[in-house]
């Protein structure tokens, strides 16, 4: 007798799993959302490591492009090839407790963007809902990308009208006896905002000795200024430029051979400078009077 109930339990059980399946398959045959249904697969200590399709319907094949011959009876890490199945541990925790959770993935084999919401109809049991958002995502994305062009744009257009004030100003000033280093200061500003660059400096040429020495400048830190106080030809890129009469471009000091193997390269690197120009500064005459020079935070030319 025992045994003829515990039978007719089971007998039960099985039947109500499947009208559960017939109602779920008959429910979201018609839908326009891709409906998946599985099952968690447990291992002898009763913890979950994979998941099994039961059913999906004509929409999930068509949004996925995945069809029912492919999927049902498969383990998930069969069918995406991974060994533990992706998002399991949301599908696990939907399955134990019940409740639906949300959230939204981008599925590199389709090139598709989904929302996808978990629930469970029954315990050991989860669902999912797929839809396919691949378009609004898209359409986010290219908002997005057309607002960061408006934003360069506009801070271009500050930049430039900085800048264009500057030579302005620079076109009212006065060069008058002793005056000098306010005006090559400004200059030097004028540089910086015109280039985008990080730092500059002015060195004018020693007459008697033949070196730069900086008279003007901005940015640097005090133990660059006592490295680079007096240049002579041939050091680094100012000295470089001076040495060859014409501008000298370096893109990134780590790779230029005006530094590699110099303690010129740890100072560069030290006070955060990768890019460099350096152009000479020449009278009317032909005379070289000394040199520009703006440097950049990253390789730049």
């Amino acid at each position: 007798l025992i045994y003829d109930r515990n039978i007719t339990s089971r007998k039960i059980a099985e039947e109500s799993l499947k009208q559960s399946e017939e109602k779920f398959r008959s429910m979201n045959f018609t839908m326009n959302e891709g409906i998946c249904l599985h099952e968690i697969i447990y291992d002898e200590s009763g913890k979950g490591v994979d998941y099994r399709i039961l059913d999906i319907n004509p929409a999930y094949e068509q949004i996925t492009g995945l069809t029912r011959e492919k999927t049902i009876g498969k383990k998930a890490s069969e069918l995406y090839g991974t060994g533990t199945p992706p998002y399991f541990d949301i599908y696990e925790r939907v399955a134990a407790s019940g409740k639906p959770e949300s959230f939204e993935t981008y599925f590199p084999p389709m090139q598709k963007y989904f929302s996808i919401s978990a629930f469970s109809p029954q315990k050991g049991r989860f669902g999912t809902v797929f839809n396919d958002i691949t378009g609004r995502r898209r359409a986010e994305q290219e908002k997005q990308h057309l607002m960061d062009k408006i934003t360069d744009a506009q801070k271009q257009t500050s930049s430039d009208l900085a800048a264009m004030t500057m030579l302005q100003k620079l076109g009212t000033l006065s060069l008058q006896e002793g005056k000098l280093e306010p005006i090559l200061i400004e200059i030097v500003d004028a540089a910086i905002a015109i280039s985008g660059a990080d730092f500059g400096n002015i060195q004018l040429l020693d007459p008697e000795t033949h070196d730069l020495k900086i008279v003007a400048y901005r940015g640097y830190p005090g133990w660059w200024l006592d490295f680079w106080s007096t240049v002579s030809k041939g050091k680094g890129t100012c000295g470089t430029a001076l040495e060859r009469g014409e501008r000298v471009i370096v893109e990134d000091v780590e790779q230029s051979p005006i530094f590699i193997g110099t303690p010129a390269l740890d100072i560069q690197l030290k006070a955060d400078i990768r890019g460099i120009r350096s152009k000479p500064l020449v009278s009317r005459s032909g005379k070289t009077l000394g040199m520009f020079s703006t440097q950049y935070k990253m390789p730049h030319r």
